[in-house]
């Protein structure tokens, strides 16, 4: 594995490109993106980027800047927010120029979590002309407004309609101070960014894309999920000729251990019968 960077917007954007053995970059890449505030290094991601080599597949595990220059490791929750949910999509096709570039043909695009949620927005909206012939999910995010209030009063004991209210009657740019921000009991973050991530939006419910794909999909929900419990449900009212959908069982949200080796092979398998 050897560490990569590409440019976007004057950031520098970390990568770690891990070529299988007796493979080339036209071979073809699934460039894998990592959950909320996380990073191409975490376990899910270095044991995924292992275990496809092992079956021949090469990755590229990208980091998404969230507004930092090479950033790594776990986003700071002391550091203001100005990035929004959709900025990676920007990331994601900026790395797909950057495959590319390099020679890599027949990508596949693979997201896990709320990475999962923004391969599945990429896929949906902006894969027109790009070299990728299939989209890997694992554990995507799921939303809805009911869902949204109730994470919010759990999590921080409060209503979000007075947040998002405040959010809404700002310019994108002006901050919000002291509030909850997803998972963080006290943050400050830009009404936009606030908006992004906390605001009413069907695209942030990735089955609600899921039919938009015209690629190969395949969908891996964890049985024992303990963040999105309600993807099964959702993927199977589905009617997708081009998805098939797989449950690991006793698996949790980050395919640990046994779960890993698990999904990797579904993967691999499924990237295997689409070539």
């Amino acid at each position: 594995m050897r560490e990569v960077t590409a440019s976007h917007n004057g950031l520098r954007l970390d990568g770690v490109l891990n070529i299988a053995d007796r493979r080339r970059l036209s071979d073809g890449v699934v460039l894998m993106t990592h959950g909320t505030f996380a990073h191409n290094r975490m376990r899910l991601m270095t044991d995924l980027q292992h275990l496809l080599g092992t079956r021949g597949i090469s990755t590229l595990a990208i980091t998404l800047s969230l507004g930092i220059d090479m950033r790594r490791g776990m986003y700071d929750v002391d550091h203001p927010h100005h990035h929004k949910h959709t900025d990676s999509l920007d990331e994601i096709d900026a790395w797909l120029s950057w495959l590319r570039e390099a020679g890599a043909k027949n990508n596949v695009l693979l997201g896990h979590s709320r990475g999962g949620n923004q391969t599945a927005w990429f896929a949906a909206e902006r894969l027109e002309g790009k070299d990728v012939k299939a989209i890997a999910l694992l554990a995507p995010m799921t939303w809805s407004d009911t869902r949204s209030h109730e994470f919010y009063r759990r999590q921080h004991g409060m209503d979000i309609t007075p947040v998002l209210e405040r959010a809404q009657a700002l310019s994108s740019d002006q901050m919000l101070e002291n509030i909850p921000y997803l998972f963080y009991p006290n943050s400050s973050a830009s009404a936009g960014s606030y908006l992004s991530y906390h605001g009413e939006d069907p695209r942030l419910n990735t089955p609600y894309l899921m039919p938009k794909i015209s690629q190969p999909l395949l969908v891996l929900a964890a049985e024992a999920d303990e963040i999105f419990d309600d993807l099964p449900v959702k993927v199977n009212e589905l009617a997708c000729s081009n998805l098939q959908f797989n449950v690991i069982p006793g698996a949790d949200h980050f395919f640990k251990g046994q779960f890993g080796v698990a999904a990797a092979n579904t993967v691999a398998d499924f990237i295997e019968s689409v070539e």
